[in-house]
């Protein structure tokens, strides 16, 4: 099973700016981080939601007479806070720069896979410089194109809105039920839709690794491919498929256990809710 879809990060900036196949030789660097708020200039939108108080989001858009900046930020209570950071700065040749941050090690896949796709639309700018590491993701990059102040507070408002909406009602299948429980070290995911289903135990050992065995209905195609992927899979061992059972040994959780409850409870609010689809958030295809 699959946690990385917690992230839900939305990058506004960089796929907006790209341009064709332009080259340039000015490189630059932004002094603004997002720890940086006092700079960002004027206050001019701001969106927050809370999701059954599992999890607050917030959002806000900051401007001068030559900047946008947008500061989102996804806090919940068995979890450290995830960062995004953008900005845009047209007060001459169009820089764009977007950041990532977050020490919580449920967010690390998200951060890596996140990783290849900024590098891939940064790909389209000018000077694109992408770092990354375990608990961040900073790019940032020059642009040809030219926008007008006005269409990036626009957008970048927009951006806003959808990173809200988000956490609201999603527009995939909801799950009849979703349900977590746990005894001892064990805990227990059921998932229940019309004609799928998921039974999930996690055996939280004292090593911090977990035992999974994760048994599905109605899927039975996507499940032989899951399996065969998680043989291949860093950190996971003892891979065995039995009929529609796939059983595994995850090695670097880096989680408590009351963290691996509230992450499992966080996983059946995005099924009951339709907000991923239940094989990609399972199997993360």
């Amino acid at each position: 099973m699959t946690f990385t879809k917690l992230a839900w990060i939305s990058i506004p900036l960089a796929f907006w700016a790209c341009t064709d196949s332009s080259t340039g030789t000015t490189s630059w660097t932004s002094a603004n981080t997002a720890s940086n708020e006092s700079n960002y200039g004027n206050l001019i939108y701001e969106r927050h939601a809370l999701a059954d108080s599992l999890i607050n989001r917030e959002c806000k858009v900051y401007a001068t007479d030559s900047k946008v900046v947008y500061l989102a930020t996804t806090v919940a209570d068995f979890m450290d806070p995830f960062v995004i950071f953008s900005e845009i700065d047209i007060s001459g040749k169009m820089k764009v720069r977007d950041e990532l941050h977050s020490t919580d090690p449920l967010y690390g896949e998200a951060l890596q896979e996140q990783c290849l796709a900024i590098k891939q639309s940064y790909s389209g700018l000018i000077n694109p410089l992408v770092t990354c590491s375990d608990t961040a993701v900073v790019a940032s990059a020059e642009s040809n194109v030219v926008r007008t102040l006005d269409e990036i507070k626009a957008y970048v408002n927009s951006s806003c809105d959808n990173f809200i909406q988000q956490i609201e009602e999603g527009s995939y299948e909801k799950a009849q039920s979703c349900t977590v429980d746990y005894v001892g070290n064990v805990a227990y995911l059921s998932a229940i839709y019309p004609n799928k289903g998921a039974s999930v135990k996690a055996t939280f050992l004292e090593d911090g690794s977990v035992l999974w065995e994760e048994s599905y209905t109605g899927i039975s195609t996507l499940f032989l491919q899951a399996c065969e992927s998680h043989k291949g899979k860093e950190y996971i061992s003892d891979v065995l498929c039995e009929g529609t059972t796939l059983s595994y040994r995850e090695t670097r959780m880096g989680i408590s256990f009351d963290k691996l409850i509230s992450a499992l409870k966080f996983s059946c609010y995005m099924l009951n809710h339709g907000l991923v689809p239940f094989e990609e958030m399972l199997f993360e295809e």
